[in-house]
């Protein structure tokens, strides 16, 4: 009996896990260029009996990733704001790092402004205030953004995208965890913004039918708890 009240426990932990993850997901729909995580289990999610259906007793989270399919392209009318058509990341960096640690962060959210930062000037940063690299791995200043078109570099990573991890810093910034990087075979689009790749409408869908698998759980283990009632009522 305790076993199981034990694995109902982790089986509605495991259904928590992916309800947060779905209400990331919406809440990132209106994020530019966030990318959705999808959620997968190890059990089979459901028993079935006959016409009946129990949760699986040995349910747990699995695999998680985050789809890096590309969101849809909008026109800003704003000349620090970029998008990426097709492969690539922007490169961005902490400007304490200049000069010092290679560039680990990368990006597609190219919603970008200036910034005033002591040593460096007036350069494009993204809204976090980290710094946005050009082609030679130098923050772009101003200056040399309006009169010799320095751009964001695209890059793309060395390793497999599955590599890259949410930094902390933001949730459209990514940490290369320790991969390379080369050129992007992207192409830069000013003035354009890239939105969310989250469909709202099966997220919807999904964070339903996450609830009623936790209401199930849950019922099942009221049913299980008075049932262990009544036994020990018999043995009094």
């Amino acid at each position: 009996m305790s076993d199981f009240f034990g694995s109902g426990l982790s089986n509605m932990k495991a259904v928590t896990n992916e309800i947060d993850i779905i209400n990331s997901n919406i809440t990132g729909a209106n994020i530019t260029a966030y990318k959705s995580t999808s959620h997968s289990y190890s059990g089979t999610g459901a028993i079935s009996n006959g016409a009946l259906q129990t949760p699986d007793t040995s349910l747990i989270s699995g695999h998680t990733s985050l789809d890096f399919s590309q969101g849809q392209l909008i026109n800003s009318g704003t000349d620090t704001d970029f998008a990426i058509q097709g492969e690539g990341f922007f490169l961005l960096q902490n400007y304490q790092d200049v000069g010092t640690q290679t560039p680990n962060l990368v990006s597609r959210d190219g919603e970008f402004k200036f910034s005033t930062i002591d040593g460096l000037g007036t350069v494009l940063t993204n809204y976090s205030g980290l710094l946005v690299l050009d082609q030679s791995l130098n923050p772009i200043t101003k200056d040399d953004f309006y009169n010799n078109n320095a751009r964001p570099a695209v890059v793309m990573p060395d390793s497999t995208l599955d590599s890259l991890k949410l930094s902390g810093l933001d949730s459209t910034v990514y940490d290369l965890n320790g991969s390379t990087f080369s050129a992007g075979t992207g192409q830069l689009q000013q003035s354009t913004l890239e939105t969310s790749n989250t469909d709202m409408a099966q997220s919807l869908a999904a964070l339903s039918y996450a609830k009623k698998k936790f209401d199930a759980m849950a019922a099942q283990i009221k049913e299980e708890q008075s049932r262990l009632d009544i036994i020990i009522n018999l043995i009094k």
